[in-house]
């Protein structure tokens, strides 16, 4: 197992200040990730005889169980259905040869679906200093990056030393999917923690978590739901303003930190443009020049 390194960061638009108001975070469901490979690993059997078989008996138990049901018939056996529908069967067996990807599909939402009603993963990165995320992930700078302390007790809360649920997990880039055999022919969960090398640049740690431990849900104006997880202020260490995060935000941001005497040892700093380079410069906010200076062109 990869050993985390000190300090993890998490890059967030302006309004997570909520982050340091409330001392909570969500752990989002991987279903709301915007990798849409995410948990889908690459699903094989469909091209297994034996396999197709066995899909063709679940599909004709499922027809069965709404035959009885619509028909209010539950004095026909499945053995009496299965023989009536017989002489279909070599149709349905071709059907699901021919539709395998869709059935690959169905079974990635059912198995997301499920995954959704238990875990939220909150994702972090190793980068404290990086465009591109600042860019994708903090609405164009306009927002924060958090750096947490990663030894902190709360990245460490696993009950299972099998498990990486509860403990904080390195994500691997791989040019290949994933491709597991239905039924899932592992318990091995890191096949799950396997991303397209193209997302390589985000260097990502997930951190996953039973929504059962919850501290409380909320709910959205659009109707979804998100789980809040009681956060220690220890945990924070460092917030960096993004380089056009607006004036009132900033100030907002400054006075939940001077208000709550448990973040007092948390550093503020601010993202700047490096006036030579592509790159961004964090600086304490004492150290920023004066404002109201005057330009002037001089003939002198």
């Amino acid at each position: 197992m990869t050993t985390p390194p000190k300090s993890l960061f998490k890059y967030v638009c302006p309004e997570r200040i909520s982050i340091l108001k409330d001392l909570e975070i969500c752990f989002p469901q991987p279903g709301t990730f915007n990798d849409p490979f995410e948990l889908r690993p690459s699903i094989g059997g469909f091209d297994d005889g034996k396999q197709i078989e066995g899909f063709a008996e679940t599909a004709l138990r499922q027809r069965y169980r709404k035959y009885c049901l619509l028909n209010d018939n539950r004095w026909t056996s499945f053995e009496e259905f299965k023989q009536d529908a017989i002489r279909h069967k070599a149709i349905d067996i071709e059907a699901l040869k021919k539709q395998g990807p869709l059935f690959q599909n169905r079974i990635n939402d059912e198995h997301l679906r499920l995954i959704d009603a238990t875990i939220g993963i909150l994702c972090l990165s190793e980068i404290e200093n990086d465009v591109l995320l600042w860019a994708h992930y903090t609405d164009s700078h306009k927002g924060m990056v958090i750096e947490f302390d990663a030894t902190h007790p709360f990245f460490s809360v696993a009950l299972n030393p099998l498990s990486d649920i509860g403990r904080l997990v390195k994500i691997k880039y791989s040019p290949d999917r994933p491709r597991l055999n239905y039924p899932y022919d592992t318990e091995d969960g890191s096949i799950f923690l396997i991303k397209s090398e193209q997302w390589g640049y985000e260097k990502e740690w997930r951190f996953i978590q039973r929504l059962a431990k919850r501290t409380r849900e909320k709910k959205l104006p659009d109707g979804t739901t998100v789980y809040l997880f009681a956060l220690p202020p220890a945990a924070i260490k460092r917030i960096v303003m993004g380089c056009r995060m607006e004036d009132s935000v900033r100030q907002s941001l400054i006075n939940e930190i001077k208000r709550n005497p448990f973040l007092s040892h948390v550093v503020v700093e601010k993202a700047v443009r490096d006036p030579d380079r592509f790159r961004l410069v964090y600086k304490s906010i004492q150290q920023e020049p004066p404002t109201g200076i005057e330009f002037t062109n001089s003939t002198d």
